[in-house]
């Protein structure tokens, strides 16, 4: 099978070929490799290639596949934010901060390898994972692979790039306020905000004051199923993948915790994705989300005071932008009591939650009010005018990491400009699974949007030209004894 070929199959399909012996683990991390180098230099979404140990990992399983055969992953590349910890590179949540390489792999990471997946390289976040776009002083802008005039949103926006540009088969992210939703929607993949503690994040006992959660981005809701079954130690969730759901009450809404404007592209996916949800047999109707007042001010409390404590745990906190020193003073002063209070606030929206969810079975929300920003408009914003601008393009999302319930974006078809377009999908406490069976539906109906190459192809020119001014094709970051630590 062609390399070509290769990457285009599921992470499942890769899997059983590997499985088959229809092709080898190499010849699957080859056929990446080869697209990371082809494209990411102008992309950015990696902010370190792991080329050497990531062929070693697949030697292995080719040289011992009997011992591996049973694992769901096997030899499917999948890359890592850099908010998680891989042995041997440094974890520098986008900042300047030089940190010593991990000791060991976090949880999931050790995970995903014990189910036979090759770790293929870190991607690139803003600073501290704090922001819905991927941009940062010192690793650059992780382009739109859509469109390279645009952010593909954040803060996991270079797990989103590199799974939708075939870069990788399946990447992690992490969601604190949208930051695996709102990539997922920007670049037509399905990413899922899995229900809290759901998925450990050791050697972190919680992210964010309890906001944040690791979760998969992938190109098909069977791919994802599969990915949280392995986070998880669970069974069902890809079986859930597979299952058609139960006839479903769904709720629909576009009531934010702020007041906020959609666009009219951005309101008519809503329509359209409950018109299909209706055409399938649901019952869909209008529904009032009953906001807390002072949510909003809950949220951002934790929100602060958790990106202080990890802007104190870097090496150099000072290596880092202006607005992320201010967010974390600002959030060095949110005295306990009213973190406990906002904890509170937490617990009290999600049992207002679950009284709307005795009426229905699924929220459906949009995900952001309008398209993908331009790269140059978050650049040289300071604190305030961020946290604006962020409020006002993806309210959305952070109720359920307030509430802890799990979430997804689910792409629905592109806009007029040929962009992806998505809607939200908000399920009961503890209910991934109807969540997937309900997004598995809903993408046989309605196949998600694939990226083709030749979209990528202005990437690939350029690349070619960053790789020339570097005197080769290969730069340091393809050194794992580097780290990735010198700025490409």
């Amino acid at each position: 099978m062609s390399a070509d070929s290769i990457v285009r199959l599921s992470a499942e399909e890769m899997a059983a070929g590997v499985r088959a012996r229809a092709f080898s683990a190499r010849a699957v991390l080859e056929a990446h490799l080869a697209r990371i180098e082809r494209f990411d230099g102008a992309l950015g979404a990696f902010r370190t290639v792991l080329a050497e140990s990531a062929l070693a990992e697949a030697d292995r399983i080719d040289a011992d596949l009997p011992s591996f055969s049973d694992r769901p992953l096997l030899g499917v590349p999948v890359a890592i934010k850099d908010t998680m910890d891989v042995a041997g590179v440094p974890s520098r949540l986008g900042t300047a901060s030089v940190e010593p390489p991990a000791a060991r792999d976090c949880e999931v990471v050790r995970r995903l390898r014990a189910a036979g997946a090759v770790i293929v390289g870190k991607t690139n976040l803003p600073e501290l994972a704090a922001w819905p776009f991927t941009s940062a002083s010192t690793w650059g802008r992780t382009a739109h692979p859509w469109n390279a005039n645009l952010d593909p949103g954040g803060s996991s926006g270079g797990s989103a790039v590199a799974v939708a540009s075939r870069m990788c088969a399946l990447a992690l992210g992490d969601d604190l306020g949208g930051s695996i939703r709102v990539p997922a929607a920007n670049t037509g993949l399905f990413g899922i905000k899995p229900q809290l503690g759901r998925v450990s994040m050791l050697p972190h006992v919680e992210r964010i004051e309890g906001l944040g959660t690791y979760g998969p981005l992938a190109r098909s809701v069977r791919d994802a199923g599969i990915a949280l079954d392995v986070l998880s130690a669970s069974r069902g969730f890809a079986r859930a993948s597979k299952r058609p759901p139960a006839r479903l009450r769904i709720g629909v809404s576009v009531d934010a915790p702020i007041g906020v404007a959609l666009t009219a592209e951005r309101r008519a996916a809503l329509d359209d994705g409950a018109a299909l949800l209706a055409r399938l047999g649901h019952d869909v109707r209008p529904v009032t989300v009953p906001f807390g007042k002072l949510l909003p001010v809950a949220f951002f409390a934790r929100y602060f005071a958790g990106l202080a404590e990890e802007h104190r745990a870097l090496s150099d906190p000072q290596a880092t932008e202006a607005r992320t020193r201010t967010l974390a003073r600002l959030g060095r002063h949110v005295p306990r009591a009213v973190i406990a209070w906002a904890r509170n606030e937490g617990r009290r929206q999600a049992s207002r939650m679950a009284a709307l969810f005795d009426a229905i079975d699924v929220l459906v929300t949009p995900v952001l009010t309008g398209p993908p920003a331009a790269s140059a408009s978050w650049q040289h914003r300071g604190l305030v005018s961020t946290l604006w601008a962020v409020a006002q393009h993806s309210p959305f999302a952070a109720l359920a990491n307030m509430t802890g319930q799990p979430a997804c974006a689910l792409p629905m078809g592109v806009d007029d400009s040929g962009l992806p377009l998505a809607i939200q999908l908000v399920g009961r406490a503890h209910d991934e699974e109807m969540l997937l069976s309900l997004s598995a539906e809903v993408e046989g109906a309605r196949p998600f949007p694939v990226l083709e190459d030749w979209r990528l192809a202005p990437f690939a020119a350029r690349s070619a030209r960053v790789a020339a001014n570097r005197g080769g094709s290969r730069d340091r970051r393809w050194n794992d004894t580097e780290h990735g630590d010198e700025r490409p």
